[in-house]
């Protein structure tokens, strides 16, 4: 049970919405990687016409992807999906609180 114990812990110790939601940071770190590139495919489809879309993604992808189902899709499935649409990607990484790894 959450008690005042438990609120007053986690307000000393902030974490991320993705920490709360996982047991570990690799977790954590996946499923946000995941939510933001299915925000990104999200909006690139709101731009594409369905028809593009349609013969570079199997029904089943285009779905999950507008329908957000982020459990459904692993972060190389939307990996794979941003390439068949076409995309490039960069990848940086940080510590916290540190300047951007490239």
């Amino acid at each position: 049970s959450t008690g005042a114990a438990d609120l007053n812990m986690t307000s000393r110790h902030p974490k991320s919405v993705w920490r709360d939601l996982t047991d570990t940071p690799g977790e954590a770190l996946d499923l946000q990687l995941r939510s933001q590139l299915l925000m990104q495919l999200q909006t690139l489809l709101e731009e594409r016409a369905a028809g593009e879309a349609l013969r570079n993604l199997s029904l089943e992808e285009l779905v999950a992807v507008r329908n957000g189902s982020i459990h459904a899709l692993t972060l190389t499935s939307l990996v794979r999906i941003a390439a068949a649409l076409g995309c490039e990607a960069e990848v940086k990484l940080r510590l916290p609180h540190e300047r951007v790894i490239e």
